[in-house]
């Protein structure tokens, strides 16, 4: 039988967090950080998950994790109901999908020496002898660009860069399948970045790791990615590869992102089109009928007021949400084909 090519495949998942009781005592009310949203992670691949801040990116990295639970919906890693495990299967089975935080700084420690942050997690899975246990960390530490003397330090020792790359190896040291990266570049200098990024690129290629890099920086994502998914209100409107998407955006939601992204090239920048969108975004208590996104569109309908638009294929490579998306070839892919 054919190995099957998803390595994590999430379908319909929703999260929901309580805020308490409505006013006077009513019945609680609940955050929609993810509404019904469907996914797949290919083997060795890098799946971008892009949107504005609170869009419910995180949201959805912590439950494919359940770090928190999800109010819906199913998660499969290899083949494997992860959901649906408890106990002993659900610990042996987390050593496969492991995650990069955002803060290097509020994720490792400060009692901890490097050696027991990454030691911590091997002696919580692997019966490894003492001089196994320090070959193991020591090859992670030389794999994330650290010398094995960082071992006897302590996290307030380090840069933010060099907390992170310490942070890369404790998601590292159980040789997971699948790692989820929440914005973990986002908090360092810019320069510092540019070698995190590199960092995690040449690993996950050397590795054949899968990774679900999550950002709101656009640039990054477009690095990074080897196919990205455009998040809004929770929900996913477009998905399509790296250069398609960036260079032929279907979703308006998605063209409004990349309008506002900004180009060197001083007349280019001054010669493109901006798409400014107008509208607030709606309350994530009280998600809108119809499109989520159509308080703020400019090309909404009425349909887009009533009837929900489902992901739809409209190429081999992309998927859109929307009743108002161009679902023909551009000029450019049109030739293509002729050809």
């Amino acid at each position: 039988m054919a190995q099957n090519q998803f390595v994590a495949e999430v379908k319909n998942l929703s999260v929901r967090y309580k805020t308490g009781t409505g006013f006077f005592g009513g019945s609680s009310q609940y955050v929609h950080a993810v509404n019904d949203v469907s996914l797949e992670l290919r083997r060795g691949e890098v799946l971008g998950l892009v949107g504005e801040s609170g869009c419910g990116k995180s949201s959805l990295g912590k439950a494919i994790l359940r770090l928190i639970e999800p109010a819906a919906g199913t998660v499969n890693i290899n083949g494997n109901d992860f959901l649906s495990l408890r106990g002993e299967k659900l610990r042996s089975a987390r050593q496969n999908v492991q995650m990069i935080f955002q803060d290097p700084y509020a994720s490792l420690d400060p009692r901890m020496t490097i050696f027991d942050t990454l030691a911590e997690p091997l002696k919580a899975h692997r019966n490894l002898t003492r001089i196994q246990l320090e070959r193991k960390i020591h090859s992670v530490l030389e794999l994330v660009g650290l010398s094995p003397t960082a071992t006897k330090k302590y996290p307030h020792e380090f840069s933010g860069g060099q907390r992170q790359r310490v942070a890369i190896g404790r998601a590292l040291i159980l040789d997971p399948q699948v790692i989820i990266a929440d914005e973990p570049v986002s908090s360092l200098d810019v320069s510092v970045q540019a070698q995190i990024l590199n960092l995690l690129k040449e690993i996950q290629s050397n590795l054949g790791l899968s990774l679900i890099f999550i950002s709101h920086n656009l640039a990054v994502v477009r690095y990074i990615s080897d196919r990205i998914a455009v998040m809004y209100l929770g929900q996913i409107v477009e998905t399509a590869d790296s250069s398609a998407l960036y260079e032929d955006p279907r979703h308006p939601y998605t063209k409004a992102l990349l309008s506002a992204v900004p180009i060197p090239d001083p007349r280019a920048e001054r010669a493109r089109q901006h798409i400014a969108l107008t509208g607030e975004i709606p309350s994530r208590l009280a998600i809108p009928k119809g499109c989520c996104f159509h308080t703020r569109c400019p090309m909404a309908t009425a349909q887009c007021k009533v009837e929900t638009p489902i992901l739809e294929q409209i190429t081999p490579t992309r998927l859109v949400a929307c009743w108002e998306a161009d679902k023909s070839p551009t000029k450019k892919q049109a030739t293509k084909t002729l050809a």
